[in-house]
């Protein structure tokens, strides 16, 4: 009787409280990862502009040589790593 109704009243709580750590490990799951898309998504952003930038650069002015590509890329570097 008393013992077994006990531990039934013990073993719904420890699931109630497993749901709800559950709950919030998903919570802070779902946060995290939003934080790291974001983390993600500026150097991405950076990158995309910088090669665009390049292609726009040598598309306009045709072939040029390779010691002017190298000071342009050099340039260039300290915005891709930024923040």
């Amino acid at each position: 009787g008393f013992a077994v109704n006990r531990e039934i009243g013990v073993s719904a709580r420890v699931r109630a409280q497993v749901g709800a750590l559950n709950t919030e490990l998903e919570q802070r799951v779902e946060q995290r990862t939003a934080a790291v898309q974001s983390e993600i998504a500026v150097p991405r952003l950076k990158l995309f502009r910088f090669l665009s930038c390049t292609w726009a650069t040598l598309s306009s002015s045709g072939p040029e040589p390779a010691s002017r590509r190298t000071a342009q890329s050099s340039r260039a570097l300290p915005m891709l790593t930024s923040r």
